[in-house]
């Protein structure tokens, strides 16, 4: 098989993301969605990100270090709190997948809101890597970030690393500079075995918002519709930073790996596709032929609905012209308007 064209340089690093729950709570919809004032809540996963593939791991999002306190400072639209089990929180988690909170190399926040940085002092040879517009915001005049957080740089003052808009932190991991739900908010694009990753923060908390285009709620609508366009035009796989159903889409909360020799069954991807078509479908050939042992190209027909359950989704178009492009295995159900089909390729496994 002739080997295919990826963002990544030949030879650079890639990474595998892995997803672990830290917490679970119910939030409201009129903080979900922009669209909406309405009190219904909906379940939320409170994420840690490890990127492994590196010579140290790196941390994104550090969950909450005291969920009782962040629970009554939200209850208006957390009724419930933050739900933590005892091996939930940030430091047994961790180990329980074989990670030494101590061999972290980096912690990057996507913001400094506490669920999202305020257990970094359980980092103790770590990075902090915040937006400097992001930091600017919480210390100018009354410092208000977190005390123990503070208090680790304090002791480590070459600990806090200040980053601007699409920055390397090492090679084959940026952030992005995106806005919306704080002034300084960011993002991390990560290079995988299956292309671009992007972890977008609470800029996308569910897959709804970007899939649906339904952006959450923020004082400036625009700012999160100009965000979730950029996000689109960096990554194919987004990661919302706490939807449920990343571990229902990634069984064992393993995103971006390299899959190893022999049957390989893909259970979930779902691609955005903007104004050109290509680029998305070159990508979905891209990842898979990249590590697929053997490749076989499936002709996938437009539906005018997702076909619900395991198998790859593409997303074409939005509003009331939104299109789905479905394949489960190697059968497809020839649904819908008929369009001319496109080629993608899915793992089917086997020998060389």
């Amino acid at each position: 098989m002739p080997k295919m064209k990826t963002d990544a340089p030949e030879g650079a690093t890639k990474y595998t993301i892995r997803a672990i729950k830290v917490g679970q709570c119910e939030v409201r919809d009129y903080i979900t969605f922009q669209d909406t004032d309405g009190e219904t809540t909906s379940g939320f996963f409170l994420y840690v990100w490890v990127i492994e593939g590196g010579p140290k791991p790196i941390v994104v999002e550090t969950g909450p270090k005291y969920p009782e306190e962040f629970s009554r400072s939200t209850e208006k639209y957390i009724p419930g709190g933050v739900k933590q089990l005892p091996s939930e929180r940030t430091i047994e988690a961790l180990k329980r997948h074989g990670i030494d909170p101590a061999q972290v190399s980096h912690v990057i926040a996507t913001h400094l809101h506490a669920d999202h940085y305020d257990y970094f002092d359980a980092f103790p040879g770590a990075k902090l890597v915040v937006n400097e517009r992001e930091y600017k915001d919480i210390t100018d005049g009354r410092d208000r970030l977190a005390p123990d957080v503070r208090k680790a740089l304090n002791e480590r003052p070459d600990a806090l690393k200040l980053v601007g808009d699409d920055e390397e932190i090492v090679p084959g991991i940026r952030v992005v500079q995106l806005g919306c739900h704080t002034p300084g908010s960011q993002a991390v694009l990560v290079q995988t075995w299956m292309g671009p990753v992007l972890l977008a923060g609470d800029v996308v908390y569910k897959y709804e918002n970007i899939e649906k285009n339904r952006p959450t709620r923020s004082p400036d609508p625009k700012i999160c519709r100009d965000a979730m366009t950029r996000i689109r035009s960096l990554a194919d796989i987004v990661l919302p930073a706490h939807d449920p159903l990343t571990l229902e889409r990634w069984p064992g909360g393993v995103i971006g790996g390299l899959p190893p020799a022999g049957t390989t069954k893909i259970e979930s991807l779902t691609l955005i596709i903007e104004d050109n078509i290509s680029r998305p479908l070159k990508y979905a050939i891209d990842q898979f032929s990249s590590f697929c042992r053997v490749s076989a190209q499936i002709d996938v027909r437009q539906s005018p609905k997702p076909i619900v359950g395991p198998g790859l989704t593409v997303l074409l178009g939005r509003g009331p012209a939104e299109q789905y492009a479905s394949a489960a295995s190697d059968q497809i159900d020839w649904e819908g308007l008929g369009a001319e089909g496109f080629v993608l390729r899915l793992c089917r496994g086997g020998d060389p």
